[in-house]
């Protein structure tokens, strides 16, 4: 797998053709079973729903999301992450 990355975007190509759902099948796995990230899969979609998780010290209201980018006929994917603050949410 190649990776770019740029400002919390990662650009991911599977370095064995594999197209996007398997590449985000097989990022997603990685996630939950190395990184202990609470992934849920559907049937009804190829990207699953990445459950956001605390971002540091308990005091920090700040939690790391993460989710996927797949656009249609390109053979890359994104992964992008970010901080979300569920008590003062923005609208």
């Amino acid at each position: 797998m190649l990776v770019s990355e740029e400002a919390g975007r990662f650009t991911l190509t599977a370095s064995d053709g594999a197209e996007q759902p398997a590449l985000v099948r097989r990022v997603g796995d990685h996630l939950r079973d190395a990184k202990g990230w609470q992934v849920t899969w559907y049937d009804f979609t190829s990207t699953p729903d990445i459950h956001c998780r605390p971002a540091g010290r308990i005091v920090n209201p700040y939690r790391l999301c993460a989710w996927f980018l797949v656009e249609p006929g390109r053979s890359t994917v994104e992964l992008r992450l970010g901080y979300s603050n569920p008590y003062d949410p923005i609208f």
